[in-house]
């Protein structure tokens, strides 16, 4: 048996299975909080997946697709730098960025500077923290948890900042 604490990738799990305990959660498992939360919004919207260039983001958004599908919401997956979607106002959309910390850096800044931007969003950075220095304005952006040394609260799907927010985020900036 092979005690894992130092990685979280679905080869780690599927090389010896049955054989490894995983103390983190697999990487295809980052996106099921969120999707929850989405598939229980009864005002759905299509999800973007992002991902970025290498094989963790690929695993996430992999994960990511196949949670959404089994959910039954709707989905699009991208590649880091593809566009995002540009809709009219009336037209809702959520997103999920799982890359690097800078390619879901550059993925949220990019979102979140559109004139629509998503109506929920989740990035695997937005768990770190060093994630709100980076983008400037988190709030109402969900993160994939992380441990931090000497926090006490109970982890939970919660937006940064000020707790939880209702879904959804609607409206678009004047043009």
């Amino acid at each position: 048996m092979l005690w894992n604490h130092g990685g979280s990738g679905d080869g780690v799990e599927a090389a010896y299975p049955g054989h490894v305990v995983s103390v983190l959660t697999p990487t295809s498992r980052y996106s099921e909080p969120f999707l929850l939360r989405l598939a229980n919004d009864i005002m759905s919207a299509p999800l973007w997946i992002a991902h970025g260039k290498g094989s963790f983001g690929r695993q996430v958004a992999a994960g990511a697709e196949a949670t959404a599908l089994r959910l039954g919401v709707k989905s699009v997956r991208i590649g880091l730098g593809e566009s995002l979607p540009s809709f009219d106002p009336r037209t809702r959309w959520d997103l999920f960025s799982a890359g690097l910390f800078e390619e879901d850096v550059q993925t949220v800044t990019r979102a979140m500077d559109l004139p629509c931007p998503p109506r929920a969003l989740c990035a695997v950075a937005a768990g770190v923290r060093d994630f709100s220095k980076a983008t400037g304005n988190v709030e109402g952006i969900f993160g994939v948890g992380q441990w931090f040394p000497g926090y006490e609260h109970t982890a939970r799907l919660a937006s940064m900042i000020h707790g939880e927010r209702s879904l959804p985020r609607d409206g678009c900036r004047a043009g």
